[in-house]
């Protein structure tokens, strides 16, 4: 069979006529064109297995059967009850991941026009989704935390030409920042946008600091221009100051290494170089805008005033009374703390012990657990059972989360280890997607009561073993949350011991009531059947080991042959023994290697040609 598919099914260069050198004055060259590669499967079952001195000939199509079939058929997907091929996008490192979601939708919007009746598609899971609410959640932020300075100066400054100076100061060292994150290779992402939040703060501080020194000089006489000279000789060298300290803070820390290294260096290149190019724009831009903006303070005159301007005036000087009494209280209270040193400092001391106490209380974690969208089923049955078996538990498993409150699609797939993320017959994964994925909330449901239902839900299956997972809290770091831990054998005691002692540590720790869900997947269980192959026997009879074992691997697992063209692209020819004559160890026995094919006639086994 290998022989003659080899020989039958192959790229052929047939030449052609009148290719120099040659004889004659003919006007063409002309290429000669053969069958070599075949295209269908027809083709492929006329391929001729064997032929006699009498004319008869021995066909694929008589001792076996040919079909297109699956590459892979170690699992099978499906979406919510039906049957589905799953499309599994991965964006390259350093790619806009909202580009790619909007070309991918585009694209099956497009295919979708040429798909047949009764065929649609539809995004399970969709990250991009999870990534940009987050996203417009800290613009969203940072917007608001500049309406708070907007409200903060002018309440406090009561004047909108000083409000002006910070409010500028904030776009010009965004934009700053922007530019020092786009040479240093940094996207906008959670990281960088939770940082311009507070850069926003930052930003501001040297701002409000040059406008209150302004305004308090203005107040002593002084125009706007003398003001903002005099400012920079009283400030400049504390706005420096301030920025060097906050630097020394988090420069250090862009330099950690490992993953940890990659999050602080994003946060802290971003505060810093927001730090830095406030402070420039505090000791430029700002006194400038003052000396051109401020005008010199007088005495409001309401007699020319409109209702609106005298009602602000009115709310601005019981403001500034209530202020006045406010710093007075204080004045008074820190000068009779500074009286009692000895106490304050006792209160200090305690103080910090208190936060010690509680922050080495507190639990520790690399990064929390949050509200992906999604939530992860593994199913694992003994090992070596079927993937008809498992099949049937994750289609169970679907009904059973399907008919969860907050549920809304679910994604499994049977065959897939979701741990490993390996093909194995007895595993299970389902995938099952929460309101959040799909930008909208149901009141009381998150992930993490999704979660508890599940896990109540699904003990109820007993052909398995099934456990719900929340995913790893960064995407590539882990196959899940929570933690991961390694148990050696460093006495060299073997699986089995290996075994028992993981098995005993998980029952530990679920018996504490501080760990939930603490499971392992090891095992060394796994039955096989040992082929005792009798060598000499088999070189008495004109077999060799790779006769033997080339038989083996057509008739129990399968061997390629070669490749074949299909729809314009090429495919591999497998050929592998048909599934009635593989299921039990006396099939073993009945295989038949090629020398006594070649005597007794065609293998009496059915085979399978697969492309």
């Amino acid at each position: 069979m290998l022989s003659a598919l080899r020989a039958q099914n192959l790229q052929v260069s047939a030449g052609i006529l009148n290719q120099p050198p040659t004889p004659g004055d003919e006007a063409y060259q002309i290429n000669v064109e053969t069958l070599g590669r075949l295209t269908t499967p027809d083709q492929f079952a006329d391929i001729i297995v064997k032929s006699d001195s009498r004319g008869r000939v021995t066909r694929v199509r008589d001792i076996g059967r040919v079909e297109v079939g699956a590459a892979d058929y170690g699992s099978t997907t499906y979406m919510d009850h039906s049957n589905a091929s799953t499309l599994l996008v991965y964006a390259e490192p350093g790619a806009n991941s909202l580009a790619v979601e909007h070309e991918v939708l585009a694209t099956v919007q497009e295919l979708k026009k040429d798909f047949p009746a009764g065929v649609d598609s539809i995004i399970i899971y969709d990250p991009t989704l999870f990534i940009a609410k987050s996203v417009n959640e800290v613009i969203l932020t940072i917007f608001v935390a500049i309406l708070l300075v907007v409200g903060v100066v002018f309440v406090f400054r009561q004047s909108w030409r000083a409000t002006i100076v910070p409010v500028i100061a904030i776009p010009v060292s965004l934009v700053g920042t922007f530019t020092v994150l786009l040479a240093f290779g940094i996207s906008l992402n959670n990281l960088s946008l939770f940082g311009l939040v507070l850069a926003v703060g930052i930003v501001v501080d040297d701002a409000i600091v040059v406008v209150e020194n302004v305004e308090r000089n203005m107040r002593a006489g002084m125009s706007p221009l003398e003001a903002a000279h005099r400012t920079m000789d009283e400030v400049g060298g504390a706005l420096i100051s301030i920025a060097l300290t906050l630097c020394a803070v988090f420069v250090p820390s862009a330099f950690l290494s490992g993953i940890s290294g990659l999050f602080f260096r994003q946060f802290a290149v971003t505060i810093s170089a927001s730090t830095v190019i406030s402070c420039f724009v505090s000791l430029t831009l700002s006194p400038a805008l003052c000396a051109a903006l401020c005008k010199p303070h007088y005495v409001h005159d309401d007699s020319h005033s409109n209702p609106a301007q005298r009602l602000l005036h009115v709310a601005f000087d019981r403001f500034n009374r209530g202020f006045d009494r406010l710093s007075s209280g204080y004045g008074s209270l820190t000068r009779r703390l500074v009286r009692g040193v000895a106490i304050v400092l006792v209160v200090y001391v305690g103080l910090i012990g208190i936060a010690g106490v509680e922050f080495a209380n507190t639990p520790t974690g690399f990064i929390p657990e949050q509200d992906q969208g999604y939530l992860i089923s593994v199913v694992q049955l003994p090992p070596s059972a079927t993937l008809d078996r498992t099949e049937k538990v994750v289609r169970r498993g679907i009904d059973i989360i399907l008919g969860t409150k907050g549920i809304e699609h679910v994604a499994p797939f049977a065959g897939l280890d979701a741990t490993t993320f390996t093909v194995a017959s007895n595993a299970g994964t389902i995938f099952s997607g929460l309101p959040s994925l799909y930008n909208h909330e149901l009141p009381g449901v998150n992930a993490n009561t999704v979660l508890a239902d599940l896990r109540k839900r699904l003990s109820v299956i007993k052909d398995a073993f099934v456990l719900t997972i929340p995913p790893p809290p960064v995407q590539g770091l882990g196959s899940a949350g929570g933690f991961k831990m390694m148990l050696e054998d460093r006495a060299g005691l073997g699986s089995e011991t290996l075994v028992k002692a993981a098995h005993a540590l998980v029952a530990a720790a679920n018996k504490d009531p501080d760990f939930a869900g603490v499971f392992t997947l090891f095992d060394t269980g796994s039955p096989s059947v040992y082929a005792d192959i009798d060598r000499l026997k088999a070189e008495k009879v004109g077999l060799t080991p790779t006769d033997v074992f080339s038989t083996l691997q057509v008739y129990l697992g399968s061997q390629y042959v070669n490749d074949f063209n299909y729809l314009g692209r090429s495919y591999e020819v497998v050929v592998q023994g048909d599934g009635a004559f593989r299921r039990t160890t006396q099939d073993i026995s009945r295989l038949q290697g090629p020398q006594h094919g070649r005597r007794d006639g065609a293998d009496r086994n059915g085979g399978t040609a697969q492309g």
